[in-house]
């Protein structure tokens, strides 16, 4: 009830919507009548979901299958129980892949295209040799692309040995080893761009990579029967038809508006500074339109200096946002 009060106003000019980066959103008593709610009142918005996979139970996927979700980002770094379990603590590797498998299967046997379904892998100097082996079991998950980023540290992570620009030579030639094997198992793939060195790797004693534990986890049970809504949509709109702000050097504060825990407002999960919040006098278009938010995007219009992006990944090119073809 109170989603629906938020977006009521600014519902009408909202292509998509997302639950949610930086929360687990099966967590969330009302997930499933959320999905319904935004299916049933919006059916014009495109609705998409971020899990690590834990509780992607039998219910939950009867709910993004009835309520026409049109993709799932999964998060999984590695291909290997020992190696996922030490990166994403409390995972259960088996648990995760067997719930996606089952997804995947649910998805076939009602012929969809939808949802389609992400994968992203974070890139650490001591996980990035199970790279290459990922993508093929990607496609075994029924992945349609793979999102491979770089470790931004944080105040939560600061692991700073773990990032690859501290083993570059390294990067560059994974990096190749994975567009190999995206091209030979045609699975779409984003990659950050080669570091500029000239630099090579030495390829002696290699570690080796052991996926038959992956390969042989058996699908869930689906033990509640779902029905066949129909598949979902996905409309011709996206960045191009911001063209018109080609010369601005960010499109974020124009095409994005992000709720952080349920009340404060900003242009996008990596800005410094709160837009407004969430109260009986504000709504989100009142928000998105208000001067605070106005003056961010003149700043981005005419490349002024922003002290609020300076811990931007995408602007450092820590993360991709290209398929590299």
């Amino acid at each position: 009830d109170e989603l629906k009060i938020q977006l009521h106003d600014i519902a009408p000019y909202v292509k998509y919507i997302m639950l949610s980066c930086g929360y687990e959103p099966l967590m969330s008593k009302h997930f499933e009548g959320i999905l319904k709610m935004i299916n049933a009142n919006y059916p014009h918005m495109e609705i998409g979901m971020c899990t690590n996979g834990m509780l992607l139970d039998s219910k939950a996927r009867k709910a993004i299958i009835e309520n026409k979700v049109v993709n799932t980002l999964f998060s999984l770094d590695g291909v290997t129980k020992e190696t996922v379990e030490r990166i994403r603590v409390g995972v259960d590797f088996d648990k995760v892949v067997s719930n996606i498998l089952a997804l995947r299967d649910l998805k076939r046997s009602f012929n969809r295209v939808f949802p389609q379904m992400y994968m992203d892998f974070v890139l650490m100097c001591s996980n990035i040799h199970e790279a290459p082996a990922f993508v093929g079991f990607c496609k075994e998950l029924g992945m349609d692309l793979i999102d491979f980023r770089h470790l931004v540290g944080n105040v939560y992570f600061d692991k700073h040995d773990e990032m690859l620009s501290s083993q570059k030579e390294k990067y560059n030639y994974y990096r190749r080893l994975i567009i190999d094997e995206s091209k030979k198992h045609h699975i779409n793939v984003r990659l950050p761009e080669p570091f500029d060195i000239t630099t090579s790797f030495n390829t002696e004693a290699l570690p080796v990579v052991d996926i038959s534990h992956a390969m042989s986890i058996k699908p869930d049970v689906q033990s509640v029967e779902v029905t066949d809504a129909g598949d979902g949509h996905v409309s011709d709109i996206g960045d191009n038809d911001f063209s018109f702000l080609s010369k601005a050097n960010c499109l974020r504060p124009f095409n994005e508006i992000m709720i952080v825990d349920q009340e404060k407002i900003l242009p996008c999960s990596y800005y410094s500074e709160i837009m407004g919040t969430l109260t009986d006098e504000n709504n989100l278009y009142s928000i998105f339109l208000n001067e605070k938010f106005q003056k961010v995007r003149k700043k981005k219009i005419l490349n002024r200096f922003d002290y609020n992006c300076l811990n931007c990944p995408i602007k450092a090119n820590l993360l991709p946002t290209d398929i590299v073809s």
